[in-house]
């Protein structure tokens, strides 16, 4: 039993560190693709991991020393079902004896297949619940997974081991992809309380139309990020080269307006080309609108990001610079124009956080600047029956066109005929008057 706890133990070791390093991209993957976390989905995710983490490790631990391991002319048993005959051949069972039932049942040999077909067991739950996997495709996956398990120990865990630690056996093979397809098989039973995975992405869906407070941070964190290194390449390789210092020395300018003056750019000309997106929200599926719906103008970006990136993110510099002037300078009207600067400035910077947290507490996510400009951020997540319905409103749309066309068609058509035959009713009309008139001279 040892053989089994140590790699759980391993496994249980070494899943938060996994974790840590897979939940940045999975959130971003999640958010791009519903514009939301689902807590179920997160468990679901989380918990295959562990099994594939544990699966693993049960077919590579315990580990013998390297020095241990020695060639011994074969590493494979390739006669099918032996593991099968050695059991009925050292178990001892009788039909008419019910006392060897049980240490039949509990003999290495039995237990080994046992376990080897618990082993894949649930991936066959997963890739028929999460995955929606067919029955062949099932089959398929948990002979490749359970063959990727057998080269793992022949190649002696990837050259590590100068031989095979672990024999190749035909016998894993068949009762591994047999849990496998036990899995697929007895589904039913063990998802029958769980949503759908459709129910799942249509709740994620929903979910994904509001715009979270984490959602709009991941976008800029995003957006930050590329822009840190932007400046950190331009910084290394040409701001020392042009002398960018006694530039900004010379027009008594500091590195912030630089900074800063590039968030503003890259936000506005971004959102400007891309259509109220920027790299970041384009991960994160969202855009900034105008709030009638609309594609918002130039301006808009401008005020809106001139809003938050020259006076509330610089908000604690400018009052940092104010308070150094406060503190060095003697002349009273410079002190009170500090002072009534930082007081401003503060109340700035104090309103705007008061307003991110009522709307965080409310769920209606609408800024000050977003008020001032008129802009609202939304989300671009379309899920597949809106998708359907918008493609059906396009056909029938387009559908509508055709015959409206055909309509105008047939109309012009008659019209033509219409006048085609006035136009010959008038001529024979004037053809009769004119044989009148010869007739009556």
């Amino acid at each position: 039993m040892d053989a089994y706890i140590y790699p759980i133990a391993t496994a249980v070791t070494i899943f938060p560190l996994l974790s840590a390093i897979f939940t940045l991209p999975y959130v971003i993957n999640q958010y791009h693709k519903y514009g939301a976390l689902l807590v179920l989905r997160i468990i679901l995710v989380y918990s295959f991991i562990f099994y594939l983490m544990t699966s693993y490790f049960m077919t590579i631990l315990p580990l013998p020393p390297i020095d241990s391991v020695q060639a011994d002319g074969t590493h494979m048993l390739l006669v099918p079902f032996n593991a099968l005959m050695l059991w009925w051949n050292n178990c001892g069972f009788k039909l008419d004896d019910t006392s060897t039932y049980l240490s039949s049942f509990m003999n290495y040999n039995f237990l080994q297949m046992a376990f080897n077909i618990l082993l894949l067991l649930p991936l066959g739950v997963y890739l028929r619940y999460y995955f929606e996997r067919k029955w062949y495709q099932v089959l398929l996956m948990s002979f490749a997974y359970s063959m990727f398990f057998e080269l793992t120990q022949l190649s002696g865990l990837y050259g590590i081991y100068p031989h095979a630690y672990r024999w190749f056996e035909v016998d894993d093979l068949i009762c591994n992809t047999l849990g496998g397809m036990l899995g697929f098989l007895i589904t039913p039973l063990c998802s029958f309380f769980l949503p759908s995975r459709d129910r799942l992405d249509e709740m994620s869906y929903h979910k994904g139309k509001r715009v979270s407070i984490i959602r709009r941070g991941l976008a800029n964190v995003i957006d930050w990020s590329l822009i840190s290194i932007i400046l950190f390449i331009l910084k290394k390789y040409y701001w020392d080269t042009v002398q960018l210092n006694d530039i900004l020395s010379y027009y008594k300018l500091s590195t912030l307006f630089i900074i800063i003056a590039s968030f503003l750019l890259y936000y506005v000309i971004s959102s400007w080309i891309m259509a109220g997106r920027t790299i970041g929200k384009y991960i994160m599926s969202l855009k900034v609108n105008g709030e009638n719906g609309q594609k918002a103008k130039l301006y808009q970006y401008i005020l809106r990001y001139g809003i938050v990136y020259l006076l509330v993110v610089p908000t604690p510099f400018y009052v940092i610079k104010l308070l150094k002037l406060f503190n060095e300078t003697e002349n009273v009207w410079i002190e009170v124009a500090s002072g009534i600067g930082m007081s401003a400035f503060g109340i700035i910077f104090l309103c705007v956080i008061v307003n991110v947290f009522i709307c965080v507490i409310l769920h209606r996510f609408q800024t000050i600047y977003e008020k001032v400009s008129h802009t609202q951020q939304v989300s671009v997540i379309v899920n597949k029956e809106d998708n359907y319905y918008i493609r059906e409103d396009i056909e029938e749309d387009i559908e509508e066109d055709i015959e409206e066309d055909r309509d105008d068609d047939n109309r012009d058509d008659n019209n033509r005929e219409y006048n085609r035959k006035e136009y010959d009713s008038e001529e024979d009309s004037d053809n009769q008057a004119a044989l009148t008139e010869e007739n009556d001279e």
